[in-house]
């Protein structure tokens, strides 16, 4: 696993972490600082667009609605 994989992957956990928590301010602090290197991780890698999508769903169930 590539160094962008695993550090998309341990920001992509830490999302659902913060979406289990019901934590919105600290999930939309930590999105925005890691956008990127989510981005660059999940680029190619339908598992872990996936799993992006996924919590993300969570994220605007959760949150907004």
């Amino acid at each position: 696993m590539t160094t962008n994989k695993m550090s998309a992957t341990e920001a992509i956990l830490k999302l659902a972490e913060l979406v289990a928590k019901d934590n919105v301010t600290d999930f939309m602090e930590y999105l925005e600082q890691n956008r990127t290197k989510i981005h660059n991780g999940v680029v190619g890698d339908s598992y872990l667009t996936e799993k992006l999508n996924s919590i993300l769903m969570s994220a605007l169930d959760k949150f907004v609605g």
